[in-house]
């Protein structure tokens, strides 16, 4: 699912969003039917360009309340958009606040994917859901995976070798069934990650010492977080994970996603 979220000024032209949008396709390699819609604040939902670019493009447009976007922590930061809408980019606030709402409400269930190749918008996306949660009950906690590259989620000697070695020595490891983090279960760690969002490095510590039923069991957290993912509403990872055919075509399947 990709929300498409718009700040503008209310004199804005039909022409300025559709080149915006343009832009967005054209940098991420993106085509119309990649969107599900577009998302902006409720105080602007009506404006004329936007509604031209909603018909244009037969995307709905999702209105997104203040208090919605108060819950939002952005990576950018605009000192208009901080003033108006205590927000650092409208844009991003309610592209985010939209996904996580369409998300819950749509037919089936559907997982919403924040790529970025920065460890700071990570940081950013697990922190806003944390403080999302803190305004809903516990049984409507948003859920949420975060995930890097293997080598830096590894518990293995072998996780600060170089990356050609790293990816041979792991790869041989989990074939042979010779790495045990990688072959033992541990549902209990599966169970956690969905509970309360946490930061790919809490995690990976999280591991490491990780018991089921009062038995020390080293487990693999990259493991356990891709298996995680298909119960989950939010996955933060890398670009790679949707933009390159062939980790895209292995990771959706180990994550049981279409």
């Amino acid at each position: 699912m990709i929300v498409a979220g718009f700040g503008f000024r209310k004199n804005v032209q039909f022409e300025s969003l559709q080149d915006v949008y343009q832009t967005l396709c054209d940098h991420h390699k993106l085509s119309r039917q990649d969107f599900f819609s577009v998302a902006t604040h409720v105080d602007k939902a009506q404006n004329a360009a936007l509604q031209s670019l909603s018909k244009h493009l037969n995307l709905s447009i999702v209105a997104v309340p203040q208090n919605e976007i108060d819950l939002q922590n952005t990576q950018s930061r605009s000192a208009l958009s901080l003033q108006h809408y205590n927000t650092g980019s409208l844009s991003e606030a309610a592209a985010l606040a939209a996904a996580i709402e369409a998300a819950r409400t749509s037919d089936g269930p559907r997982t919403i994917f924040f790529l970025t190749s920065r460890q700071s918008q990570h940081k950013i996306v697990v922190d806003t859901v944390r403080r999302i949660n803190a305004r809903r009950p516990r049984e409507d906690k948003v859920r949420l995976v975060d995930m890097v590259g293997q080598s830096s989620m590894c518990v293995q000697p072998f996780a600060n070798e170089g990356h050609a070695l790293f990816s041979l020595l792991c790869s041989q490891a989990r074939s042979e069934r010779s790495c045990k983090p990688f072959t033992t279960p541990a549902p209990g760690l599966r169970h956690r990650i969905l509970s309360d969002p946490l930061h790919v490095e809490e995690l990976v510590q999280m591991a490491k010492t990780h018991t089921e039923h009062g038995v020390p069991t080293l487990t693999c957290p990259w493991k356990a977080a891709r298996e995680a993912v298909s119960s989950t509403d939010v996955f933060v990872g890398d670009y790679n994970h949707l933009f390159v055919d062939a980790v895209r075509e292995a990771s959706l399947k180990a994550m049981e996603l279409d």
